[in-house]
């Protein structure tokens, strides 16, 4: 089935299948981090007194809330890059690969339909991440109301008009620049959940080495796309030069991390298509 052209139908059962069996993993943590970010946001806790014992155990209460709140944003983090490299170690490459390989789907389609739903997990976490940190702008916690940020949005649109700055171009590329890294970082971890497969012992060494490689590789070409002299240079020229310097090193890095999604891609779909996965 490796040599059949895509099917999006193929594509889109895998999707739901991948998707539906993460909701275990993802819900719990996303909805208590929600939750918690709604408590803190829309709901003040009251003292119950005058007395300064009352002030402190209510402080103590909100703060442990907040900490318990920020902790989770990055356990969410953490968890989510977990569950999605678990998901395809397990699916793929461990004992459900033998059934999900009979199945008449293409390791093409495999792969598409898991990155998708480990996509759209990515933006459901961003929801949430948003709409908590709205509700705590909302609260007065984070000492920065909507309208605050609304203005200075605004502000900022008017001072790159008048500067001649393309600001609709910064808009599209900062929103296809994020959409394209999270599938770089999934297609990442496939590829190198199905490396490290490839070795009987010391897995957990080996993914740990092709994490710090990748991290090393993907800095020294991402600082080799800046002349830093020419930075300097355009920092004291025009905004909108500058700025318009800054959008043209972003689609470069954008074209880098689309590449680089490529080589991930095949790379597993070589492993995979040659049952090199298999034990």
């Amino acid at each position: 089935m490796n040599g059949k052209n895509i099917s999006f139908k193929s594509i889109g059962k895998v999707f739901k299948y991948d998707f539906i069996s993460a909701t275990k993993s993802f819900v719990p943590i996303f909805g208590i981090t929600l939750a918690l970010g709604l408590i803190n946001g829309l709901f003040t806790i009251p003292a119950m007194g005058n007395h300064s014992t009352n002030e402190v155990f209510t402080g103590f209460l909100q703060g442990l809330l907040l900490t318990t709140y920020f902790g989770l944003l990055i356990a969410g983090l953490i968890i989510y890059l977990t569950v999605t490299a678990k998901r395809f170690n397990k699916t793929m490459l461990c004992d459900e690969a033998y059934l999900n390989l009979t199945l008449p789907v293409s390791i093409a389609e495999h792969q598409i339909g898991r990155c998708l739903s480990s996509l759209v997990w990515y933006f459901i976490y961003c929801a949430v991440v948003l709409v908590s940190i709205l509700a705590l702008s909302i609260s007065g916690i984070l000492e920065i109301s909507i309208s605050d940020v609304i203005d200075l949005f605004e502000m900022i649109i008017s001072e790159a008009h008048e500067r001649g700055i393309p600001v609709g171009g910064f808009i599209i590329t900062t929103l296809l620049s994020g959409i394209i890294s999270a599938i770089t970082i999934i297609l990442a971890l496939f590829f190198i959940k199905s490396v490290s497969h490839l070795v009987k012992k010391h897995r957990g060494l080996v993914e740990a080495v092709l994490v710090v490689g990748l991290i090393i590789a993907s800095y020294t070409i991402i600082f080799s796309l800046v002349d830093m002299n020419v930075v300097e240079y355009l920092e004291d020229q025009e905004w909108a030069d500058y700025m318009n310097a800054m959008l043209l090193y972003s689609w470069k890095l954008i074209g880098l991390n689309i590449a680089v999604s490529i080589a991930y891609f095949f790379g597993t779909n070589y492993i995979l298509s040659n049952h090199l996965n298999l034990e």
